[in-house]
């Protein structure tokens, strides 16, 4: 929130209480929510909710008033209060600087910071400097006079704070920060950024590197080995809107390594949504990347997709008053966010809405809680139990709602499709099974068909080499099992194939997959298959015919063959290896909706399974798809679909 509608904020909490609800999908005492979103209870220590960030097992929260500490890992839906510190009056600390060891609270209209040491400062701005080391004995180290931008962000482990107006802090000896005389701003504007609006908020991305909310976007290192440090940051990436719109909170899921980037605006006291206010925005950060981890200097942001809060008649989820304004303001993504996923909203009188992103980069709406007379200012999931989400709420201090809806990546028509290949950022992992060590080398391995080229490109988790190969599976209607075509090794970077085989001719067309492998330091392999096809002399990319990555419930999972049937008649083989026991492992063969045969595995863990399905199945030319569930007494059962193509 800009800082000069603080003074709203009384008078927004009698305002709002006239959106009592109607009838919607649930009507609680405490609001109107989806059939997906359960209110669980409210925080009300807190009073008035400003902002929030969860470091480990707490939850630190402003108010106007105090500082408030929850432990959020013994019971989830039910945080328990383990520290409080009286700050008498501050404003507006958003977004909590912490890395759970010190915290700062960032003030830029006026403070007055009580300690029960005697410690004291009022009057102007200031940045005041807090030991949480012992939530139970929050100590105040130092507070810094004119050093209260309107918020302030941690880098290099909360050694140093960068303000929104520019402030650089020291706090490499916490109990006597500084604030140095030089601005991060003025170092980027040296390097050629042309700042049209001013700045909200810093996020670090990875340690030394940070993203600014400014307009334009600006992506920049501190870091020696590009170039900056923390007196003097070295400007990487930018991108900015046409329209110059106010930018309020950016976020980089991954650690900078999503191909999306997710943008939040705000206009303040604006009491009518329409198709100028502030918007919900995604970004392709792809271009901002190296391919390996990195941001190479000179890169760029572009908008792909953007939605506006909505006013409505409360019973259908939308709040038709607007105090604080029509807003996007804070937003977190889920932890499976992967390229695409879940996301909680917190739009002020228009509450927490639940958008999913698409692979494409589309918005689309999948749920809501509309608070009873409040303006929803952040929302944080519980990295303990992702299911749970905290809204802190300028009126109401923090409601504790739970999302029961799926977390998977929705198709590009919008829909969610609960299939653990689609489950972003976990590989068909589940809560309740083993973490693969094979998983780590790669971050990601991808084969983009170019025409008859293809590129491979690579986001690798460890710098360590790797190979790639290509196999070749069909050749029109014969199946040739796995045949090796090209081989590359030593590779340390993304790279293009020119489609030529070991011969140096071209192959035909038919069905093939790639293989990436690299060996981790901790001795495993990492192994992941592409699969494509290859019609009129160009690839093209395939459905998998082999599960991703061994994690999860199934150690292994694969078909044996991208194709089967043809000239020879060749069944199709399923072979899987649980991780986990399960009561029986049941496999559905699926032609179109319509399934043409249904089998039954053994569960025991550890031990390959062999299944065989015949080629009379299908017709020539049907895609068949496989998809096999382990079923269990407890837990989830996770399901799995492989496909492959009746030649």
């Amino acid at each position: 929130m800009r800082s000069r509608i603080h003074r709203c904020l009384l008078g927004a909490a009698a305002a709002l209480a006239l959106a009592a609800p109607g009838a919607a999908a649930q009507t609680t005492g405490d609001g109107v929510m989806s059939d997906n979103v359960q209110h669980l209870g409210n925080l009300r220590e807190v009073g008035t909710g400003v902002g929030a960030t969860i470091v480990g097992d707490h939850m630190y929260v402003t108010s106007t008033h105090a500082l408030v500490i929850y432990d959020i890992k013994s019971d989830p839906a039910r945080p328990e209060l383990v520290g409080t510190f009286t700050l008498d009056v501050q404003f507006e600390n958003e977004e909590v600087p912490t890395n759970g060891k010190i915290l700062g609270i960032s003030s830029d209209t006026f403070c007055v910071v009580v300690d029960p040491n005697g410690i004291e400062n009022s009057g102007g701005s200031c940045l005041a400097v807090y030991d949480v080391s012992d939530p139970e004995n929050v100590k105040l180290l130092t507070n810094i006079p004119d050093a209260g931008d309107h918020t302030s962000a941690c880098l290099l482990d909360c050694t140093w704070m960068y303000g929104s107006n520019g402030s650089i802090i020291d706090l490499r000896d916490p109990k006597n920060g500084k604030k140095l005389g030089v601005r991060w701003t003025d170092a980027l504007v040296e390097q050629g950024y042309e700042q049209v609006d001013g700045c909200h908020h810093v996020r670090e991305v990875q340690p030394g590197i940070a993203i600014g909310s400014c307009q334009p976007l600006v992506l920049f290192s501190v870091r020696p080995q590009d170039g900056g440090s923390p007196e003097s940051p070295v400007m990487l990436a930018t991108g900015s809107n046409e329209d110059g719109r106010f930018i309020h909170s950016t976020r980089w899921p991954r650690d900078g390594r999503d191909k999306f980037l997710l943008v939040g605006g705000e206009e303040v006291i604006r009491p009518e949504c329409d198709d100028t206010v502030s918007a919900f925005m995604t970004w392709d950060a792809t271009k901002a990347q190296d391919g390996l981890g990195g941001f190479p200097k000179g890169g760029s942001f572009t908008l792909i997709d953007e939605v506006r809060p909505v006013q409505g008649t409360v019973t259908d989820g939308h709040n038709p008053y607007n105090v604080l304004g029509c807003s996007v303001h804070w937003f977190q993504e889920h932890p499976t966010f992967r390229n695409g996923g879940l996301v909680a909203l917190a739009e002020y009188e228009q509450g927490t809405r639940f958008e999913q992103i698409t692979p494409e980069g589309k918005i689309v709406e999948q749920g809501y809680f509309l608070p009873a007379g409040g303006s929803a200012s952040a929302a944080y999931f519980n990295p303990h139990d992702p299911s749970i989400v905290y809204v802190v709420d300028y009126t109401r201090g923090v409601d504790v709602v739970k999302w029961t809806g799926d977390t998977y990546v929705p198709t590009g028509s919008g829909d969610v499709v609960a299939d653990p290949n689609a489950t972003p950022g976990t590989g068909g992992k589940g809560p309740d099974q083993p973490a693969c060590a094979s998983a780590s080398g790669f971050n990601s391995a991808a084969a983009a068909p170019r025409g008859g080229k293809v590129a491979f490109r690579v986001n690798k988790r460890e710098d360590r080499p790797f190979a790639v190969d290509v196999f070749q599976q069909s050749s029109g209607r014969r199946v040739l099992g796995n045949r090796l075509i090209a081989r590359f090794t030593n590779r340390r970077r993304s790279f293009t194939w020119n489609g030529r085989d070991r011969t140096g001719r071209r192959p035909g067309d038919g069905n093939y997959f790639v293989r990436f492998r690299m060996k981790t330091s901790s001795g495993a392999v990492d192994s992941r298959r592409v699969t494509l096809t290859r019609r009129g002399g160009r690839f093209r990319k395939a459905p998998a015919f082999y599960q991703r990555i061994d994690c999860g419930a199934f150690q292994s999972l694969k078909l044996s063959s991208s194709a089967f049937g043809g000239t020879s008649g060749k069944a199709l083989g399923i072979a899987y290896k649980l991780a986990v026991p399960a009561t029986e492992v049941r496999v559905q063969v699926k032609v179109g909706r319509k399934v043409v045969r249904t089998l039954t595995g053994e569960g025991a863990p550890n031990r390959t399974y062999r299944l065989r399905v015949p080629a009379s199945v299908a017709r020539a030319g049907k895609l068949v798809r496989v998809v096999v569930t382990a079923q269990r007494s407890q837990g989830r059962s996770p399901t799995i679909t492989l496909t492959a193509r009746r030649l």
